[in-house]
């Protein structure tokens, strides 16, 4: 199986968990319904979120993404400013 199926599951069981708290909070024990919507949405944004990001960053190249002062500093020569402008 493919691993973001597999995400793909884990979060639709999360979901699933979720709509099992609000029932849980209308129809039996408020306390019990907010622990389980609790753990599946500290659940699916500390476990799912960062492994779906790791999964789908890791064969990327980022480094188009990144500040290069070399280039900055390359980009300053060629200004044509001479300094303030004199008005007579």
């Amino acid at each position: 199986m493919n691993f973001l199926k597999f995400l793909l599951l884990c979060l639709i069981a999360a979901l699933l968990v979720i709509g099992y708290g609000f029932y849980e909070v209308e129809n039996g024990d408020p306390a019990s319904g907010h622990k389980y919507i609790g753990m599946a949405t500290l659940f699916i944004f500390f476990v799912i979120m960062p492994l779906f990001i790791w999964n789908r960053y890791s064969k990327k190249d980022l480094s188009g993404f990144t500040f290069n002062n070399s280039k900055m500093d390359n980009d300053d020569e060629d200004d044509d400013w001479d300094g303030p402008i004199q008005r007579n």
